[in-house]
C-alpha cells in the first residue's frame, strides 16, 4: 500500500505485521507501534510526534529523513532501518525524545542533534558521532566506546559512559561534574 502525505492519528498497531507499505512525507501523531513486524516497509521524511515505537522487528525496511518530536523510541536497534552501506541515516533528528534500548552501532551520526533528549541504556559504539549536540541530554548508562566524538557538545549532559582510552575527544565540550567520570575511565580516581 502506498501513502503521501497522509496524517494518521491516535493508530495502535500492536503483536500485528505490517507488510510491504510505503510512506512519503506522512505525518504520525500519538501513534503506538509495538512488538510487531514491519516487513518491507518503507518511511521517507516522515514526521512522528507523540508516538511510541517499542520492540519492532524491522525486516528489509526502510527508513529515510524521518524526524521524531516527543516521541517514546524503546528498543530500536536503528542499523536494522538503514540501507545496507549506511549511506543515508533513518533519521534527521530527534527532539524532546525519550529513547531505552536503543543500539546506533557504528552509524555515521556526524552533526546528530540528540540535544535535551533522555536516553537511556543506548549504544554509541563504534558511531561518527563528530559535531553532534548532546546539549543538557540525560544519557543515564549510555555507552560511547571507540567513537569518533571530535567537536561533539555534551555541556550540560548527565550520566554518560565514555571511554575516553578508546574515544576521539579531539574539541569535545563536557561539563562538571560528569566530565569527572573521563577520568574514571582512564583509570584515574579523584579525592
Amino acid at each position: 500500500m502506498y501513502f503521501e502525505n497522509q496524517t494518521f492519528e491516535n493508530l495502535i498497531i500492536s503483536d500485528e505485521d505490517l507488510d510491504d507499505y510505503e510512506f512519503y512525507y506522512c505525518t504520525f501523531v500519538n501513534c503506538t507501534v509495538e512488538d510487531s513486524k514491519i516487513y518491507e516497509c518503507q518511511f521517507t521524511e516522515c514526521h512522528f510526534k507523540n508516538c511510541t515505537i517499542r520492540n519492532p522487528d524491522l525486516v528489509n525496511s526502510i527508513s529515510l529523513f524521518c524526524d521524531f518530536e516527543e516521541c517514546n523510541l524503546l528498543g530500536i536497534d536503528w542499523n536494522t532501518v538503514t540501507d545496507e552501506n549506511n549511506v543515508s541515516l533513518p533519521f534527521s533528528s530527534f527532539k524532546d525524545c525519550l529513547f531505552r534500548y536503543n543500539s546506533f552501532f557504528r552509524l555515521p551520526l556526524i552533526k546528530s542533534d540528540f540535544s535535551s533528549c533522555k536516553i537511556f541504556r543506548s549504544d554509541f559504539t563504534e558511531c561518527n558521532l563528530s559535531n553532534s549536540d548532546f546539549n543538557g541530554a540525560e544519557l543515564s548508562d549510555t555507552t560511547f566506546s571507540k567513537c569518533n566524538l571530535s567537536k561533539a557538545d555534551f555541556a550540560n549532559a548527565e550520566g554518560y559512559l565514555v571511554d575516553a582510552k578508546t574515544c576521539n575527544l579531539k574539541d569535545a565540550i563536557f561539563s562538571l561534574p560528569d566530565a569527572a567520570s573521563l577520568l574514571t575511565s582512564l583509570g584515574i580516581k579523584l579525592s
